[in-house]
């Protein structure tokens, strides 16, 4: 395990299948029930949402998972783990066993309505928070949501500097 300031790795690295290459798991009607914003093409650390690649697939990308159990750096703002030779490419909300809050606890039709509009515009293209503080912020109403599953902690979703991938046109140049 290493240790970035607020932020630890408790799984290092593994290959996964991202982006496009995964579609075929989130057809719409499944976009619709566990996806807040369904246009989105979801990486996540879930592994029912980013695969395990086997390691003769091609399309495998190395990916790290920090997750981080604080909020108080930074005056109560929390900033992605800053690691040479890795790129963030956004913030899920996770268990202990990495099930995703965000994208695989659905949602129920009322949830959805309400909930879309305020939290749909602060994802990215892979449906990853921008933000470790809006993470955190939807990581308190995961919480109480389902909680079956909590508690929930921030997670953020790092992939190897130079990778590249299907669907991948919005991968920063540069950590979030």
């Amino acid at each position: 395990m290493s240790v970035e300031g607020a932020w630890f790795d408790p799984w290092g690295v593994t290959r996964r299948i991202l982006g496009e290459d995964c579609v075929e798991s989130w057809p719409e009607e499944r976009r619709i029930e566990f996806l807040l914003d369904s246009a989105a093409r979801p990486i996540s650390a879930d592994e029912s949402i980013s695969p395990l690649a086997p390691s003769e697939d091609a399309r495998g990308v190395e990916m790290r998972v920090f997750m981080t159990s604080t909020s108080s750096d930074n005056g109560g703002r929390l900033d992605g783990p800053n690691v040479p030779g890795w790129l963030t490419l956004g913030f899920d909300v996770c268990d202990e066993s990495l099930l995703s809050g965000l994208m695989n606890c659905s949602y129920t039709p009322e949830e959805r309505e309400r909930l879309s509009p305020i939290w749909s515009k602060k994802l990215n293209g892979f449906h990853l928070f921008r933000t470790a503080s809006d993470a955190e912020e939807f990581r308190r109403l995961t919480d109480a949501r389902v909680p079956e599953h909590a508690p929930f902690f921030v997670v953020a979703i790092c992939v190897r500097a130079g990778s590249q991938f299907s669907g991948a046109t919005s991968v920063p140049s540069s950590p979030i």
